[in-house]
């Protein structure tokens, strides 16, 4: 199979393909070298460390584009195919509250966001803090604009503030995110829409939450079918052929 047609796979669903910096990513992620872009079926079909195939990767991400981020997608706004340690490097020369947003690597069809803090001192590495995962349980409740808009940390004294203020790589997040906001009825500006709490699965209201780990995880979603063929890729009639 050749990784090119995926971006083909991309363009149909979420009418935006992959870009070569997305290829050289999975490349690298599937393969373990960035050049060759061509998949034996057993390796596209295989489960890896994660407890799910590439196959089944691939395909949670295309059904949450088409459910609830096609727009955001072929906008650009999410840079999607991002390595942990891609993302500090494009992170790390950027402005505190920098951030970005990517699919997990770790839960079937999740996206999650990664911002970067600099310490005032300048002594110190910055910190790179990222959320849970979201997947369509939650995207159904909140829409993901909506859910950066509204993101907010205990601050000192605490005080809530929103950590994430420009979508990378230099865009003020309201620039970016506000033709897509829901737009709130009279009478709930006061009202804090709920988010969730990345110290575990259950939700906390804005205001209550604590600093997010740097290394987001999740177990599998155990509903997840994993032998099933998914919906949006097409299955070869030869298990053994190259796309």
């Amino acid at each position: 199979m050749q990784l090119e047609v995926l971006s083909w796979q991309f363009e149909s669903v979420a009418e935006r393909g992959l870009s070569r910096e997305h290829l050289h990513m999975l490349a690298e992620k599937l393969l373990g070298k960035v050049g060759r872009h061509v998949l034996s079926w057993p390796k596209f079909s295989k489960d890896g460390a994660a407890g799910f195939s590439f196959w089944a990767w691939l395909d949670g991400i295309l059904g949450l584009l088409q459910e609830h981020l096609k727009k955001l997608w072929k906008d650009g706004l999410i840079l999607g195919f991002v390595s942990r340690k891609q993302e500090k490097k494009l992170l790390k020369g950027k402005r505190t509250g920098t951030f970005l947003i990517r699919f997990s690597e770790s839960v079937l069809g999740g996206v999650t966001f990664t911002w970067v803090e600099h310490p005032e001192s300048g002594e110190r590495r910055p910190a790179f803090r990222a959320v849970v995962p979201y997947t369509t349980v939650e995207l159904a409740s909140l829409a993901l604009p909506d859910i950066i808009r509204d993101y907010q940390l205990l601050a000192e004294e605490n005080i809530p503030e929103n950590p994430l203020l420009f979508l990378y790589p230099d865009t003020p997040r309201d620039e970016a995110f506000s033709p897509y906001y829901s737009q709130r009825q009279e009478g709930e500006l006061g009202v804090r829409p709920e988010v969730r709490d990345p110290w575990g699965p259950s939700w906390a209201p804005l205001g209550t939450l604590r600093p997010p780990t740097t290394s987001p995880g999740n177990p599998q979603d155990p509903q997840q079918p994993r032998d099933s063929p998914p919906r949006h890729i097409p299955s070869p009639q030869d298990p053994q052929a190259r796309w």
